[in-house]
């Protein structure tokens, strides 16, 4: 395969991400329309689940306990936007694995989905990122999105 056919995270995914993580509602839908109209989706998923993994290790740091992910996912489903609409071992699975655990995971694409974007939405809440630190976060979760899309080339 030749390397112009690799892919790569594109600018408008990276706004569409930094708009969603702003909480920029229209925003968010401008960028997910041009995306979808342009077809400009390959990588976006990695995109998406690199700032995940970025948002987990943020978070959650160094000195994290299993006991600390199953305190956190109960807060979400407490107190977050889709309450305790997500599966809880889905959730705590998704984290540990975003923090290298070995951890089994035993569930649908959808489910893995629904629940990775819910715990996005609210991880980037809870680090509270102004404009310089949203900035820098987009930008290593592009760099990690770019580097497994070149890996699988």
């Amino acid at each position: 395969m030749d390397q112009l056919s690799v892919a790569v995270v594109s600018g408008q995914q990276v706004a569409a991400l930094r708009a969603a993580l702003a909480f920029d509602p229209a925003q968010a839908q401008e960028w997910r329309a041009r995306l979808t109209g342009s077809g400009d989706l390959d990588g976006f998923s990695e995109l998406i689940y690199a700032g995940f993994v970025v948002a987990v290790r943020r978070y959650f740091g160094t000195g994290w306990s299993r006991g600390d992910v199953v305190r956190y996912v109960g807060t979400v489903r407490a107190h977050g936007p889709a309450g305790d609409d997500i599966d809880p071992s889905v959730a705590e699975a998704l984290i540990l694995r975003a923090l290298g655990a070995d951890q089994p995971l035993d569930a649908s694409l959808e489910a893995k989905v629904e629940v990775q974007t819910v715990l996005l939405g609210v991880l980037a809440a809870d680090l509270e990122l102004d404009d310089a630190g949203l900035h820098l976060f987009v930008g290593q979760a592009r760099e990690l999105a770019d580097g497994w899309l070149a890996e699988r080339g």
